[in-house]
């Protein structure tokens, strides 16, 4: 009885070890495979959700690039993040995936332009919350307006979160907002209107009063200057 355990134990033993063998080999032979076929290697890159920020300057952020180690992007998916949203302000959210092994996909989400500022005859996206894009653009998109003269992040921050807060019927018509540092009124700002009108107003208290802008040149013809930085004056524009 004694000796039939331990045969029974002993050919349990090597089935055990021929199985392990096996399995070994088989895994052996999978890593050669994945390497001799290059799915270590970065295949393409892909980006999906970008609507502004182009595809090729995401993927230069991310520092990836293909025939480089997968292993790139499995372990340090926190770092690539990071990378991309330090150069690029406008990517809020941000997804590694990989597809097929070795093909990366980056899936986005941005923030909303409000506005833009100039700089050296260029143009820098002012986004949703307030943040200056450092990337100098050329071409702007003309139903958003240019904040002009707007020296620091505080005014820069301020005037963006104003500007979103304002009716669209108002917001719509609006082609540039000039902070004009006058000496008798420092918050002064001066607004370009698409329909050929001038506002002034007070930067403290435009948001409030500038939802009356339909109602007060309703009827009105010709070119308008609509004074809201006192009191509520409307007249011709010279």
């Amino acid at each position: 009885m004694l000796i039939s355990r331990s045969t029974n134990n002993r050919k349990n033993e090597y089935v055990f070890r021929a199985v392990l063998l096996i399995l070994l080999n088989f895994i052996g032979i999978l890593i050669c495979v994945y390497f001799l076929l290059g799915l270590n290697l970065i295949r393409q890159i892909n980006v999906e959700g970008n609507k502004e920020v182009p595809t090729q300057e995401i993927i230069n952020a991310s520092s990836l690039k293909v025939n480089h180690d997968v292993v790139e992007v499995v372990f340090n998916q926190k770092k690539i993040k990071t990378k991309i949203k330090k150069n690029l302000p406008q990517v809020n959210q941000i997804k590694l995936n990989l597809v097929k092994f070795n093909n990366v996909n980056i899936k986005v989400t941005e923030l909303g332009v409000v506005g833009y500022v100039q700089k050296k005859h260029q143009f820098q996206s002012v986004l949703t919350n307030g943040v200056v894009d450092p990337h100098l653009r050329k071409k702007i998109y003309q139903e958003r307006p240019v904040f002009d003269n707007f020296l620091t992040k505080k005014d820069i921050k301020k005037i963006a979160q104003i500007y979103q807060e304002i009716p669209d019927s108002v917001r719509n018509n609006i082609s540039e907002i000039k902070l004009t540092h006058s000496k008798i009124n420092p918050n002064q700002i001066k607004i370009n209107m698409d329909d050929g009108n001038l506002v002034i107003g007070d930067l403290n208290t435009i948001k409030k009063k500038i939802v009356d802008y339909s109602f007060l040149t309703k009827g009105k013809s010709g070119k308008l200057i609509v004074d809201l930085e006192v009191g509520t004056f409307v007249r011709q524009r010279k």
